[in-house]
Parts: structure tokens; sequence; C-alpha cells
């Protein structure tokens, strides 16, 4: 039997979460999918004895008595959980990250308290998807409103909801300041797995923290007040030119299609190298998910017995992974608002975002490193993206043959092609959504060739 998902949706009230995790359900059972759907606070008849006892106007608990009854509430769910976990799809309307957002980010509770409980509470138990509805404070107020009975987490001030709400969306500055702190109370992991979108930054965050380590005794230092690496510090110079002695970076290789064993073998007589100075040393793995199994094997019995001082950052945009690997490491995940997507990609084109591309081109979930991908191709390409719709652009990639011109631009013409039949085909035509979602798959798996694929593409969907 395939292992099944767990999925938790998460916002604060009348963000529209339970909306969402309705329809979910709904489609489930249409498809006849087997999965349970649990509500936190309650899910089973103690945990609803124990929300009532919450969510009552009366009450009037302090914030350690409030975290302990949520916890409770969750730990009754607990068997019910474990039964099905892996055997059946489980949604979850609410979990980890309300607690977080509410308990500590809202009310102020310890946050390593919250952590060391629900870790003895869960166990292995794991979320595998998080969906955060986000809401305009004042459209929230609007549908309290609306609502026929309120309960006591809908009568809080505004300044409330805003402290979870920002709860929810901690951004990559913040996960540096994490582990700098880790650092300088010598409790940083030694291995370090960084999960997210590709584009998202979980590279740039890398190389950050990395600085701010080996710059520490430096003329010029990282600047953790800034979020800057000093360009002319000593450490961002031998990195920039290949010769830092503390630093070691793998990734595939251009003419190879995955990170091969002797990569990993050369890494490993580095590392067995004694170091030219006191300093921590760190190995930089990017797109560890196309480590093949010989690669996976090489590295583990160096990442189980670690020499001293060598820190390990592993980078996964978010694809599956050898289990045995995952297990070594710690697992953060790493996420941007949309609000943050845009302000960061405006700064890198020194100009704001709305004025160099039609929003038609992008998706609610692209990252910086997509849409500077996108305007560098359109660039390269001589393509106004301004004034140009998404089914245009895709005609002219297909039609000017681009996706013939070299191997990153059919990736990126694929790329578009997918975020055309998600915009404008899954909506309104699933069947032709899936058949083609279906033809990519294949076309790519079995290497075959790609001009049959695009013809039909084009007849049927961009001229049909």
């Amino acid at each position: 039997m395939s292992k099944k998902i767990v999925i938790a949706f998460e916002g604060i009230e009348g963000s529209g979460k339970t909306f969402h995790i309705d329809n979910v359900s709904k489609y489930l059972k249409r498809k006849k999918i087997p999965h349970i759907k649990i509500r936190e606070p309650g899910g089973n008849k103690n945990s609803e004895k124990i929300r009532k006892l919450i969510l009552d106007k009366k009450s009037n608990f302090n914030k350690n008595t409030d975290l302990l009854l949520y916890l409770a509430a969750r730990s009754e769910n607990m068997d019910n959980l474990k039964k099905n976990f892996r055997k059946k799809i489980i949604l979850l309307d609410r979990f980890t990250d309300s607690t977080i957002a509410y308990q500590h980010f809202g009310m102020g509770v310890n946050l390593d308290i919250i952590k060391k409980i629900n870790n003895h509470i869960l166990k292995s138990f794991k979320v595998d998807f998080t969906f955060l509805s986000i809401v305009n404070i004042n459209n929230m107020q609007k549908r309290l409103k609306q609502r026929k009975k309120l309960n006591r987490y809908d009568t809080f001030k505004e300044k409330f909801y805003k402290k979870v709400q920002n709860g929810f969306l901690r951004g990559l500055q913040d996960n540096l300041l994490v582990f700098a702190k880790l650092f300088d109370q010598k409790r940083l992991p030694s291995k370090i797995l960084l999960t997210g979108q590709k584009g998202i930054g979980k590279c740039t965050l890398a190389y950050h923290l990395i600085n701010f380590v080996l710059s520490k005794d430096e003329e010029m230092p990282y600047d953790l007040a800034e979020f800057k690496i000093n360009l002319d510090n000593r450490s961002f110079k031998l990195i920039q030119n290949g010769s830092c002695p503390n630093f070691n970076l793998i990734d595939i290789n251009p003419d190879k299609k995955n990170i091969d064993i002797e990569q990993i073998r050369e890494l490993i007589i580095q590392l067995n190298k004694s170091s030219f100075n006191n300093k921590p040393r760190f190995v930089l793995i990017d797109n560890i998910e196309y480590l093949n199994l010989n690669s996976v094997n090489a590295l583990l019995k160096t990442l189980e017995e670690p020499n001293d001082n060598i820190f390990f950052i592993l980078i996964n945009s978010n694809k599956k992974i050898i289990p045995t690997l995952l297990s070594r490491c710690i697992n953060f995940n790493i996420s941007l608002e949309n609000d943050k997507v845009n302000e960061i990609s405006s700064l890198l084109f020194d100009n704001d975002i709305d004025n160099l591309l039609n929003k038609d081109l992008l998706n609610y979930y692209s990252t910086p490193g997509e849409i500077y991908n996108l305007l560098k191709f359109s660039e390269e390409k001589k393509i106004n993206l301004k004034d140009i719709n998404l089914k245009d652009f895709l005609l002219k990639l297909i039609s000017e043959n681009i996706y013939k011109d070299d191997k990153q631009s059919k990736t990126f013409v694929y790329n578009i092609l997918e975020l055309f039949l998600i915009k404008d085909i899954s909506v309104s035509n699933s069947d032709v959504y899936n058949y083609f979602l279906k033809r990519i798959n294949d076309f790519k798996k079995f290497n075959l060739d790609d001009e049959s694929l695009f013809l039909e593409i084009n007849s049927k969907l961009l001229n049909g």
C-alpha cells in the first residue's frame, strides 16, 4: 500500500481555511479516496469537551493553561492519527503551526516549551504539506461579524490577530537569525537540510550563514543587523574564487544528470585532510534530490560520523529524497509570503515588478528566483513581458522554436507550459489538463522528441 500524506490547513479566524479543507474533503469523497478530517481543538469525544472549555467566552485562562489545554486536546487525537498515519490521507484543520503562531507569537509562551511538549506528543508523526490561508485583517473582521455565534478566539483585539498572522509568516531573515543564534550558543546542528520551493532563496540563506560564521574574526565581518555580506571580507572573496579551505560545494556537473559518486569520494578525501585554521568547515550540497543511491551511500558514513567542526548544509527543492539521508539531518522548511516575494524581486531589478511583467505570467507560488530567471530569459530573447499574456507568451516560445535553443531554454518552456495548464486549463477542463500533464511527464521520463508534443499543444490548446 502506498503511503498517504498528512495535510494541515492553517490560518487565523476568517481566513477561509475551513472552507478549503471542506472542499478538499468533498473532492476526496467523490473520488472515493480514503481519508479522515480532524479539527483542532476537537476531533474526538474527549477533545471536543476540551474544545468547548477553550472556546467558551466565559473562560479566562492564563496563557500557559491555554497552551496545555490545546496540547491535551491534540494528545487525545494521537491514537486515531497514528492508527491512520500513512494508511489514509489525513486532513488537519489547524495543527502545530497554529500552536506556535497563537500561543508563542500571539500570547508570548516560550517557544522551547511548546516544541518540547509537541515533540513528546507527536513522536514520529509529521505533516507533509501545509496550506496557509492569509486574510486582510479588515476582511477577517467583516467575516467574523457575519458569524451567527462567536467563540473566545473570535473576540480578541486586532493587534493579537496581526501578531498571530505575522507568526505564520516568518521569513528568511528570521531563519538566519535563528541559525546565527544557534551557532553563537554552540548549538548549530552539524547536518542541516533546507527544504522549500526552488528559487525561494535556500542557497542564498546558506551562503549568508556560512559567511556570518567564517568572517566573524575578519576585519569586515558579516553585517547581521542589515543581513548583508561585506563584499570586501576575506572569506567572501575566497569562496568567490573557489579557494576557501573552509568551504566545499557539491552540485550537479553541467554534463551530468546526477551528482555522481566520484564527487562524494573527492569530498571525503578533502574532509579527511587537516584544516588550515581553527575555523569551522562547511559543506554545501545543492540539489540533493539528484544524489544517486551510490552517492548517498558514500555520503552517509561521513554524515553519521563527521569530523569535529564540520557542518553540512543540504538543499532540497521539495523533491523526494532517500529516507536514510533525510533521517540523518535536521530539516528546516523555508517559505516566503507572496508580498515578500514581490518585494525581493523588485529589489533585484531596482524597479517595481509590476512595471516589468504582466501579472498573468506569475503564479501565486512564484519565487524570487523564478521571477529573476523569467526576466533574464526575456532580456536574452528580447521579449517584452509587460504587454504579453501567458497564452501569447507560450505561443511565441513554441512558434519560434525557442525550446530548441538549448537545454536551459527547453526547461524554461516546459515550466511556462505547466503554468499555462494550471492557470488556464485545469479549472475549465480537467480532462484536457490531466491528459497533457501525463504527456509532459512521459516526454520528460522517456526523453522523447519534444516537437510532436509542442505541435499538439499549438494546435489543440493555443490555436484550437
